[in-house]
């Protein structure tokens, strides 16, 4: 499966280092990171904005292979969107608003 933002929620399920879906700003009001049946100690998931300023950052340890959702209390705005580490599985991005993103 390819990254996919044309619902809600984005699903990512491959890293890159370079912007790899969208280039307008949005809204996201959760972050789900499921590393499936492979996720192991020391994974990690790394979100950022196309600047490459950090906004979702997981990494699983020991006794917690699996990973809390983080729901924020207002909607954080996002300038683009980057995963730029994603050792397993799919990360969720629920957004504040309806889908009108861009590549």
């Amino acid at each position: 499966m390819a990254n996919a933002i044309t619902g809600n929620p984005i699903i990512l399920d491959s890293a890159s280092a370079t912007a790899v879906v969208v280039v307008n700003a949005f809204r996201v009001q959760a972050i789900l990171w499921d590393p499936g049946a492979s996720g192991a100690n020391l994974d990690v998931c790394t979100i950022t904005d196309k600047l490459g300023i950090v906004k979702f950052n997981q990494t699983i340890l020991t006794g917690n292979l699996i990973p809390s959702p983080v729901v924020f209390v207002r909607p954080i705005v996002f300038n683009g969107l980057m995963c730029t580490a994603l050792t397993h599985g799919k990360a969720y991005i629920y957004l504040a608003d309806n889908n009108d993103l861009h590549t």
